[in-house]
């Protein structure tokens, strides 16, 4: 059942950010039991209050696309109140831009939805051609064995 919610909400997902026009990978996963657990015992947390257990990665081409894909996603879903954290225009110490959203899922689960973009030139050629060696970009392709630095960008 978790592979299947989580295979129709990355199709909605990309369906919506499609329609709006934007040149997007989503990237999904679910969280391991394992993680789960690790994560209820390091923080004291019942199941209940695990909130990432569904979580998607979008990655667009410029930061005002992130703002725009927010605002799709959130036209989509709901988002639960009080979570979301725009690390864009406060980036981590350590240089990390993303927006951060918690949404209330299709099936009762939070749907934590994780927004990057990747720096490049406007152009569309060169960004098909960018290989992202660092950040959130390099992270994602790093983690998603199944994207290939040759079709990242799909047009």
């Amino acid at each position: 059942m978790r592979r299947e919610a989580l295979a129709t909400i990355e199709a909605q997902l990309a369906q919506k950010l499609t329609q709006e026009g934007l040149p997007i990978r989503v990237i999904s996963r679910v969280k391991a039991p394992w993680s789960i657990y690790s994560k209820m015992r390091e923080e004291n947390k019942s199941f209940d209050q695990v909130m990432d257990v569904f979580g998607f990665r979008v990655v667009v081409q410029k930061v005002m696309q992130c703002y725009h894909a927010l605002g799709a996603v959130h036209s989509l879903f709901k988002p639960l109140d009080a979570k979301f954290r725009d690390f864009i225009a406060i980036p981590k110490a350590n240089g990390y831009q993303s927006l951060h959203t918690l949404l209330f899922g299709p099936y009762g689960s939070p749907v934590e939805v994780q927004i990057g973009f990747i720096k490049v030139p406007d152009a569309p050629a060169t960004a098909r051609k960018f290989v992202p060696r660092t950040g959130y970009a390099a992270w994602s392709i790093r983690k998603t064995p199944q994207i290939r630095r040759s079709n990242f960008w799909k047009t």
